[in-house]
């Protein structure tokens, strides 16, 4: 959303407003930092919040999606689904406003994968 631009220099006072003012090299690098922080915490407090649902269970199923599924969720593809022994079914996405179904990639440092990709299929191709 456009602001209200202002002929005044922002000062502590007002630092809530926008300004039109480039930020010195010492602000970009504060700012950097606090996102670096932010970003760490907010990593930290989503692995806290979803490591009981996930962590140390069994993968019990996995199978595609339906088509059927795949139209519930408002989808175009149909991605793995996995459940886990205490009922929880992982959902692999495109993005986190659940968009559409997402791919899911293997990888094991200590050797090579048969398959190294679980694609998503297309409701078409179902």
């Amino acid at each position: 959303m456009p602001t209200k631009k202002s002929s005044k220099k922002t000062t502590k006072k007002d630092a809530n407003e926008a300004s039109t003012e480039p930020l010195s090299n010492s602000e970009v690098a504060d700012f950097l930092k606090k996102q670096k922080e932010y970003q760490g915490s907010l990593r930290q407090q989503w692995k806290n919040r979803l490591s009981p649902e996930i962590l140390g269970q069994r993968i019990v199923r996995i199978r595609y999606m339906t088509k059927v599924e795949a139209e519930q969720w408002g989808w175009y593809s149909c991605p793995l689904v996995m459940q886990l022994e205490n009922g929880t079914w992982l959902i692999p996405s495109k993005d986190d406003e659940n968009n559409d179904g997402g791919a899911i990639s293997l990888l094991n440092n200590d050797r090579e994968l048969e398959e190294t990709l679980a694609p998503v299929i297309t409701i078409a191709d179902d």
